[in-house]
């Protein structure tokens, strides 16, 4: 990173760890927090967010507390089931407001709309109960709403 005191050099180091932060932004973010009492208030809602928020019981899901909001709602429907590979794609899909039954993600990659994606829907998900249409994403945005051939 060049030319920065030691201090604001690892911080910005830190922030370039993070996704998508190039050194440039990673110094203007180690700046940023540098600024009144920016730091303090940035700590501690990092740790607050490190120390309270766990996995859905049901789902996996980010949540605070046993059950997360989707796991949560009674209104839900119980007979489909979206399983997509991570807690992004979960908010993706909320964002949209597309998807109104139970959602859960997961480790396992599955490739979406092969003979494949039919086998672990008939082995994994059949068995469970969801006998509705399911939805199987992998790393999904909202640009790839248009692109999902429902069947």
């Amino acid at each position: 990173m060049g030319e920065l005191i030691p201090p604001l050099q690892r911080l910005a180091e830190q922030f370039c760890r993070l996704p998508g932060v190039g050194k440039k932004t990673a110094v203007r973010l180690a700046l940023a927090c540098l600024e009144g009492n920016r730091a303090e208030e940035f700590s501690a809602a990092l740790l607050e967010a490190k120390n309270e928020i766990g996995t859905c019981r049901v789902c996996h899901n980010m949540c605070v507390g046993d059950l997360c909001p989707i796991c949560a709602n009674e209104n839900r429907n119980r007979s489909v089931i979206c399983v997509v590979e991570d807690v992004r794609s979960v908010m993706a899909i909320e964002r949209m407001g597309g998807y109104d039954g139970d959602s859960a993600y997961t480790a396992l990659r599955v490739e979406p709309l092969d003979e494949k994606l039919r086998v672990l829907n008939r082995k994994y998900i059949k068995t469970i109960g969801y006998d509705s249409n399911n939805l199987f994403t992998t790393n999904w945005d909202e640009s790839d709403m248009n692109k999902i051939n429902y069947y």
